[in-house]
């Protein structure tokens, strides 16, 4: 996923009524297609409240709210843009001016590039200085420190920031790619790979494996890399669904009626699938796959030696 921090995000936004909040929603959601349709990758937008506008003091209006209204395949784009993910900073504490900036400080801290989407705001520079004050252990203050952010406002210069924000993204995929232990692999594995879903028995599977220089898990975690690539560029319109990489076949009949169940596997949602569909990265080695189409996205539901076959009889 292509993550970026907006500025706006770190706090709630008062509106005086609202058509005052649909006009600032409107302009957030039109930047999330801007940035969406440079197709680097798909977006994840980064927010550490739940984004809202206050209305006379404590009424709000959400966002849920604001987009109930539109058709569902609209609605369900805008809502697969938002991350509801803490970056509060408490330790350093980051400020810009005499005000505490989060969404700064996010972007700082995870190398993203913040954008301003309330041109209200006039956030009109490409960079700006924010400062950092870190507490040590006794609750001393050290020295404050100087960072400076890559920042646009959507409307003039999100075009600008294509080449910068495709090389931040790549770096932070090859940075997250590389995990030291199977504990480490399996916590970012929806950073890893956001375009596919791993049921929770994948945890015990991966475990098999015992470390990250397994030669089978190299080849396992490769070819997930390569799908997920794949399906990357499905969401952004350039590839098919169906043509997914690899040497991958859906197993034969006589396999499935000899040893029904054996490529049964839970779903997230509790459900049980036939998971026919293998890809062979080498060796013994099999991943077995469910297709989700309409997200764009499989399931792997196995991922081990191969199970048995027909042609073993």
């Amino acid at each position: 996923m292509l993550e970026v921090s907006f500025n706006e995000l770190s706090l709630e936004i008062p509106s005086a009524n609202q058509a005052h909040s649909d006009d600032i929603y409107k302009q957030f959601f039109a930047a999330c297609d801007v940035i969406n349709n440079l197709k680097i990758a798909p977006l994840r937008v980064l927010s550490n409240v739940d984004f809202k506008n206050s209305i006379l003091g404590n009424v709000y209006y959400t966002v849920g709210q604001f987009i109930e209204g539109f058709q569902a395949d609209q609605r369900k784009r805008y809502l697969g843009y938002i991350s509801q993910q803490n970056s509060i900073f408490r330790n350093p504490y980051y400020s810009f001016g005499n005000r505490e900036v989060n969404g700064f400080a996010y972007a700082h801290e995870n190398q993203l590039l913040s954008i301003s989407f309330n041109s209200e705001n006039h956030w009109a520079e490409h960079q700006y200085e924010i400062t950092s004050e870190t507490l040590d252990e006794a609750g001393e203050e050290i020295t404050p420190r100087t960072h400076k952010i890559n920042h646009c406002w959507h409307e003039e210069s999100a075009n600008k920031h294509r080449n910068p924000t495709r090389d931040a993204y790549t770096d932070k995929f090859n940075h997250i790619g590389q995990a030291e232990d199977l504990e480490e692999f399996w916590k970012g594995l929806e950073r890893r790979f956001p375009m596919l879903i791993f049921p929770a028995h994948l945890e015990e599977m991966f475990k098999y494996y015992r470390s990250v220089n397994n030669p089978n898990f190299k080849k396992a975690a490769a070819y997930l890399k390569r799908l997920n690539d794949h399906l990357i560029q499905v969401y952004m319109g350039r590839a098919n669904f169906d043509n997914i990489p690899g040497d991958v076949s859906p197993e034969g009949e006589t396999t499935l009626g000899m040893y029904p169940g054996s490529r049964d596997f839970m779903i997230p949602d509790g459900t049980t699938k036939l998971f026919s569909l293998h890809a062979k990265p080498g060796g013994n080695l099999r991943i077995h796959l469910y297709p989700l189409p309409d997200e764009k996205k499989y399931v792997v539901g196995y991922v081990g030696i191969h199970l048995p076959t027909a042609k073993e009889n």
